[in-house]
């Protein structure tokens, strides 16, 4: 379990890439891990739009939203330290929490 700032808490779990938001969404991001200043790529093959939050243990790092349809949609990791990260990613009242790791 991790707790954030605001006192938000979460389930933490292994993953290797983000998957299925919900039964009707689904992205992928990878690599995971990620080497420092290099890019995520990620696929949302749905026809809904995505809202993500790269966060650490202080808040928020960064955070966009990923186009519906998008097939190849670039994460730069640039300017953010390694580390262990969370994504938060939302679809309407579906979301998801997964750790990122960047080497």
């Amino acid at each position: 379990m991790a707790t954030l700032v605001d006192g938000t808490t979460f389930p933490l779990s292994v993953v290797t890439s983000i998957s299925e938001i919900g039964d009707n969404v689904n992205v992928s991001m990878h690599p995971n891990p990620v080497v420092s200043g290099n890019s995520i790529m990620v696929s949302n093959t749905e026809s809904v739009e995505v809202s993500y939050e790269i966060l650490n243990i202080q808040g928020q790092i960064a955070g966009n939203i990923i186009p519906a349809n998008m097939n190849n949609y670039e994460i730069s990791t640039k300017g953010i330290n390694n580390g262990i990260y969370f994504v938060r990613t939302q679809a309407g009242t579906k979301s998801s929490v997964s750790k990122l790791v960047i080497n």
